[in-house]
């Protein structure tokens, strides 16, 4: 991927694991409205996801990722129907913005590298993620969010819960050390 400096996240099987189920979920529903990205790193995943969604946001807090992005978005034949910000965890966006959310955040249980670090635990960036879906997944609609078996999986698990969002694993894929999951995170139509 010539387009992106060294340091943004190449894609690797989380991504691939994300991107698959992600398409095939999209087929399955139709168009979606409005979709939001968080970390968009090298812009891949939602090259192929881009077709199924009438406005597309992305974001990171790394401007080189955004850059190779949008190069990527405009590649794809997309770049007419996303935004890019800068913004950490969704945080920056109002009440019930998005129909589908989605991520595959840094999730390794370390902190010197951001590309792949999830803090201590692992799951530091996913709750902080979760805890943004509140508010911002419109009720009754899908987040899918990228996890590992390295990290705490029973403390996210268990801030899924605490939010009040209906969660399950819909897909994985075991690696030689870890098993990396996909969680599908529902918010009810009545919270």
């Amino acid at each position: 991927m010539d387009l992106c400096n060294e340091e943004i996240y190449r894609p690797s099987d989380d991504t691939y694991l994300l991107t698959n189920h992600l398409t095939k979920y999209l087929e399955s529903v139709g168009s979606i409205e409005r979709a939001l990205e968080i970390g968009s790193g090298s812009g891949f995943i939602s090259c192929f996801a881009c077709r199924y969604i009438d406005y597309l946001v992305m974001t990171d807090i790394d401007f080189s990722a955004i850059d190779c992005s949008r190069r990527i978005m405009n590649i794809c034949g997309c770049g007419s129907k996303i935004d890019l910000v800068i913004c950490r965890s969704g945080e920056c966006f109002r009440r019930e913005s998005f129909d589908l959310v989605y991520t595959n955040p840094p999730y390794l249980p370390c902190n010197d590298d951001a590309r792949v670090c999830g803090g201590s635990e692992g799951v530091e960036i996913a709750i902080e993620i979760v805890r943004n879906l509140r508010e911002i997944l419109k009720r009754g609609h899908d987040a899918f969010i990228v996890s590992s078996s390295l990290g705490d999986l029973k403390k996210l698990l268990r801030e899924c819960v605490s939010q009040s969002f209906d969660t399950r694993v819909v897909e994985f894929v075991r690696k030689f050390f870890e098993v990396i999951l996909l969680i599908r995170i529902s918010r009810r139509g009545n919270d």
